[in-house]
């Protein structure tokens, strides 16, 4: 049986280290995130939290409709939340947070982000990770 060649080996090499390369995930510069410094306390999916600052970063879609994103208060991270696309939706202008006021205690409570060129994403009917 005749070997391969070191030019031929070298080929296969440069080109396995190409599939790599073009199939690893965007590094970690290139993520989506949302940050906002709240002035009052606030609900994420039944939690409150203090006035903070709070950020999402965008960790993988894990479906056409359904996106991970990577829950920060004050530089912490606290875990995931699922964010579902809302496809009926106008594309955003910006990105933003979508809060609504919950009549009952008062609390703004986060329902959803945006991020530019996209649907929005509905969070307030999932459970945090």
């Amino acid at each position: 049986m005749k070997r391969p060649s070191w030019k031929y080996a070298a080929w296969i090499i440069a080109g396995l280290a190409l599939v790599v390369i073009l199939s690893a995930p965007p590094m970690a510069g290139e993520y989506k995130r949302l940050t906002i410094t709240m002035e009052e306390p606030y609900e994420i999916t039944g939690t409150v939290y203090p006035a903070s600052k709070l950020s999402f970063k965008e960790l993988k879609q894990y479906n056409p409709t359904t996106f991970f994103q990577e829950v920060w208060i004050d530089n912490e991270c606290i875990g995931f939340i699922q964010a579902k696309s809302m496809p009926g939706t106008e594309k955003a202008d910006s990105n933003h947070f979508v809060f609504k006021r919950d009549a009952p205690d008062g609390l703004l409570a986060l329902v959803g982000i945006a991020f530019k060129g996209e649907h929005a994403r509905d969070i307030s009917q999932v459970q945090s990770r």
